[in-house]
């Protein structure tokens, strides 16, 4: 069996507790341990000290490489740390640990990675996505990766949710990214940099008008991204988008009025638990998930166009593959025109 990592040992050393703080890096794809650290489970463990709290993991870089989604790169030598960055911060935290508490060192043990691929499967060995490491958490990671460095934050937990970023990724790039598949470390930051606009968007222009208490269901919120996405270069019917968001967040419909405006028929069949356009509400790999969807997008596109109706527009089970066909052309004609500036040099 042919194994890259042949060849290649473990090496296990001591170093102080500010070395482990100061001179080995976050890992790209970590959670936010700040929080796991603070989280009233995780000091109940840390309180019933054992020697293995003292092991930590990570490795060191053999050659300069680089992160091909975010460019963010990684010289020889750079030291980077796959297990520990928790307990890290709770032994230098007074608040969490006293200082007669603190170890004066830790043992690391580390393996040389040749490639950003290899630091990314390091990582998985200490902490799966899966089982040990909750879903959500791997957007930390994507977040820290894609918007830290440009001083962009996505602070709100509401939008740091990894379904609803794999379900809009794979409504807006079918060619890229599988309807019902779950994320890896690598392809949610990929997801993340691709949706990075519509999520800070999110974040800044529409939830503080809502709010704390305010859910936003993964259905939902997947729909509004992918909606933002689509109308990213329309002020005005992004107005019309967070008008939208902010009515359907506060339940609030004209059923008055006929025909009904869009928002208020979503409103009212989103809250109508038996509506068959609402289904179970979840999203999942069934036809009727794909369906309900659909109908969100039709909706929304129905809303800032303007378009009003009296009942369910009889296209709504079929419109998620009409809103992808729509979408491809759109970034095409995009596409198209952004090259013709080019080409021209048309300022």
């Amino acid at each position: 069996m042919k194994n890259k990592w042949n060849g290649r040992k473990i090496t296990r050393e001591e170093i102080t507790l500010y070395e482990w703080l100061k001179m080995w890096m976050t890992h790209p794809t970590q959670r936010d341990h700040v929080k796991r650290a603070n989280a009233p489970s995780f000091k109940k463990k840390m309180q019933n000290r054992t020697p293995k709290h003292t092991e930590v993991d990570g490795v060191i870089c053999g050659c300069d490489f680089i992160d091909e989604v975010t460019g963010k790169q990684y010289k020889e030598g750079d030291k980077i740390k796959t297990d520990g960055h928790g307990r890290g911060y709770y032994f230098t935290t007074e608040s969490l640990c006293k200082k007669e508490d603190r170890p004066e060192s830790l043992f690391v043990s580390w393996i040389i990675v040749n490639s950003y691929e290899e630091l990314l499967e390091a990582y998985t060995w200490f902490d799966s996505a899966t089982d040990v490491e909750k879903a959500n958490d791997r957007v930390d990671g994507a977040v820290r990766a894609v918007l830290h460095p440009q001083g962009k934050y996505i602070t709100d937990d509401r939008l740091r949710k990894v379904t609803p970023i794999e379900y809009a990724a794979a409504g807006c790039f079918p060619e890229e990214f599988n309807r019902c598949e779950t994320s890896t470390h690598g392809t949610i930051v990929t997801q993340v940099k691709y949706l990075q606009d519509a999520l800070v968007w999110l974040h800044d222009q529409v939830l503080p008008h809502l709010g704390k208490k305010v859910k936003f269901e993964a259905p939902l919120s997947a729909s509004y991204i992918m909606s933002y996405m689509k109308y990213q270069d329309d002020f005005d019917k992004l107005e019309l988008l967070k008008k939208l968001i902010i009515q359907v967040s506060k339940g609030a419909m004209n059923n008055v009025e006929i025909p009904m405006d869009c928002a208020s028929m979503l409103v009212e069949k989103w809250t109508d638990e038996d509506s068959t356009q609402r289904g179970r509400g979840v999203l999942n790999g069934k036809p009727q998930s794909k369906e309900m969807q659909g109908f969100l997008l039709l909706m929304i596109d129905k809303f800032v166009n303007g378009i009003k109706h009296e009942k369910v527009p009889q296209n709504w089970r079929e419109y998620y593959k009409t809103w992808q066909d729509e979408y491809v052309k759109m970034k095409t004609t995009k596409g198209a025109q952004t090259s013709l500036v080019k080409q021209l040099g048309i300022a």
